[in-house]
């Protein structure tokens, strides 16, 4: 906007206007993409989220249905899967 009014006035050329233009056109779309970057991040960790819950509630589900030394033995898993990425488990 300044760079229109200093265009206006007499004060800038248009080549530099243009130039400004896009300089600031190129700031809004890197924020934009850095906030869109972000955002996308936390939607990812929360749906691993929900994700290893529903695989803890899921074991705790099955363990319910084993006999006794099944189930302990699968129920003691479920903590080291809390505790580890979830993927070697």
């Amino acid at each position: 906007m300044a760079a229109l009014a200093l265009m206006a006035k007499g004060q800038m050329g248009g080549t530099t206007a243009s130039l400004v233009a896009t300089l600031a056109v190129s700031a809004v779309k890197k924020l934009f993409e850095d906030r869109a970057r972000e955002s996308q991040k936390v939607v990812q960790d929360g749906l691993r989220r929900i994700v290893r819950l529903n695989w803890i509630h899921q074991m705790v589900e099955i363990a319910g249905q084993l006999d006794r030394q099944k189930r302990e033995h699968g129920l003691e898993r479920i903590p080291e899967f809390m505790l580890s990425d979830g993927e070697d488990l």
